[in-house]
């Protein structure tokens, strides 16, 4: 933080910057400058000497160690005007529970620049935030704690949330960053939420498999047998999941990195992985010049995608330094890893191809990761399918290396706004209107499995993706492909084999008409698709 060139480079128009907790440090700063003083010595702060241009410490602020002495700007009032003036607007609100973070993951400004005991505000004002936040209407709460769940009285946090939601049908909506490795407790509140209506997914989230990354990054994740056994204990409680892990981390290799995605997958986690470029943080432990050195960190600056924003030409381009190489995983290897993100997200989680890709693995044992290069590979040599956006990705990658562009396919089809990769890369699939490829692709790639059921596996996948020219179809199917996925799904001890011949029908239920390409996009992809199926309910008989 205390760059000579801060100022200079990223705030010429300003005259302090308070570092760390802010509430009391401003509040002196305020007063210093009523009573007129002209050399700010109030602790917690850098200073630009303008004349000089040199930066000046104040030295560091002590920390709160009551959070009561903070008042909530929710009951004092301060948003009511604002809530008054704009009825045509729907809010949310941000809310602590407790700050700091017991963990130091080395990729993470909140752990390694608070790491210490962590402390809570008090009950009687996160409960009197509650009644504000029912009473006003506010339709989501995002909670900015580190570790939501950390603690046993959370669940009667939730509780009083939930009664307020009970009470005047607000907020709607509660998002957090649940405890690291989940458990009972997490579940307990997970099911609290998803029991309301107010569940947003909880987060099962492990950044990476491999132990040598893991032990590199100060992180100890849930063993994937438990974790597997949480997948499942979710799903059968219909509450939603996702699953975050990072691209480029330090110790990772193209060939880790896969093997994690097939381990994701293989423990259940099917329709919500979500997959982020590492990002240098100011304050992180991995944005220091030993962690650079040591990992041979190659970074770019790119500009910052305003996910499902509009875009602006006249805004002010916020940006992002990210990681695009490593001593491990080289810059060739880092754009490979980026295709097989975005295509296991968009035809997998986002159900492109999960049905048919769950059949092939069931049939043939081949592994997750396996099969979706072997889909890569076939697009971009006979130059089919979606090959054309596998080709554009690969010149993004390389353009943002040498400072060019970004990861915006530019692609305002779907509405005006900024899609996350691997959701442009869905709905450019979707709305196209050939798909032979996929026909193709398995005739060739597969030739050990009867034409017949792979054709199945293709009509079975057709029902299930929710198109935005999807109707009510229906289909006989002379092998029970849905039956053999199910068992598939609930065995822990699958050994690869047939699906039975039986005729079964299959029939879509409550198609929706969305009107158009961006009512769809925004309804299934952007508001549908996080810790859910993206899939149509289907009848089988």
């Amino acid at each position: 933080m205390n760059d000579s060139k801060l100022f200079e480079t990223h705030l010429p128009f300003a005259d302090a910057v308070v570092v760390g907790e802010g509430e009391i440090t401003f509040q002196k700063l305020l007063h210093e400058l009523i009573s007129g003083v002209t050399e700010f010595a109030t602790p917690g702060m850098l200073l630009h000497d303008k004349k000089t241009g040199k930066i000046i410490a104040t030295g560091p602020a002590e920390r709160l160690s009551d959070l009561s002495s903070l008042p909530s700007p929710y009951p004092l009032g301060i948003f009511d005007n604002l809530l008054v003036s704009h009825p045509e607007y729907s809010f949310q609100a941000s809310q602590e529970t407790h700050r700091g973070c017991p963990y130091a993951c080395t990729f993470c400004d909140w752990g390694s620049a608070t790491m210490s005991r962590v402390r809570r505000f008090p009950k009687d004002r996160i409960d009197s935030e509650f009644e504000w936040m029912g009473v006003n209407g506010i339709d989501l709460i995002y909670n900015c704690d580190a570790n939501y769940g950390l603690f046993s009285d959370d669940i009667e946090l939730t509780r009083s949330m939930v009664s307020v939601k009970n009470k005047y049908g607000f907020p709607k909506k509660f998002r957090a960053a649940f405890a690291k490795n989940s458990n009972q407790r997490v579940f307990e509140i997970a099911t609290l939420l998803n029991d309301s209506g107010m569940c947003k997914g909880i987060t099962l989230s492990l950044q990476s498999t491999d132990s040598d990354v893991l032990q590199i990054i100060k992180r100890k994740n849930m063993k994937v047998n438990l974790f597997s056994d949480l997948v499942k204990q979710y799903r059968s409680a219909q509450i939603p999941t996702y699953t975050e892990i990072i691209l480029g981390l330090p110790g990772e290799t193209l060939e880790t990195f896969c093997n994690g995605i097939n381990e994701l997958l293989l423990a259940g986690q099917h329709d919500s992985i979500n997959i982020y470029h590492a990002m240098m943080l100011p304050n992180a432990e991995l944005n220091s010049e030993k962690q650079r050195t040591e990992h041979q960190l190659e970074t770019v600056v790119i500009p910052l995608l305003l996910l499902h924003g509009s875009p602006d030409d006249d805004e002010i381009v916020e940006k992002n330094e990210i990681i695009i190489s490593t001593s491990t995983l080289k810059f060739e290897d880092w754009c490979s890893a980026n295709k097989i993100a975005v295509v296991v997200q968009s035809f997998h989680c986002m159900n492109l191809m999960q049905k048919i890709a769950k059949g092939v693995h069931a049939i043939t044992g081949i592994s997750y990761t396996d099969f979706y290069n072997s889909v890569i590979r076939y697009i971009e040599e006979t130059k089919s399918g979606p090959w054309r956006d596998l080709l554009t990705l690969d010149e993004m990658c390389k353009n943002v290396r040498v400072g060019i562009g970004s990861f915006d396919f530019g692609d305002r089809t779907f509405g005006e706004l900024v899609w996350p990769l691997e959701e442009i890369f869905y709905l450019r699939c979707v709305a196209a209107t050939e798909h032979k490829w996929v026909e193709d692709f398995l005739i060739v790639i597969y030739p050990q499995i009867p034409i017949a059921i792979l054709m199945e596996l293709i009509q079975f996948q057709n029902l299930s993706t929710i198109s935005p020219f999807a109707s009510n179809a229906s289909r006989t199917l002379r092998f029970d492909i849905p039956k053999f996925l199910d068992e598939f799904d609930s065995s822990d001890n699958w050994m690869p084999r047939l699906p039975d011949e039986s005729n079964v029908q299959v029939r879509r239920l409550l198609c929706t008409d969305y009107g158009s390409l961006a009512d769809y996009a925004r309804e299934v992809v952007w508001y549908g698709r996080k810790g859910t199926p993206m899939e149509h309910t289907l009848e089988i008989t």
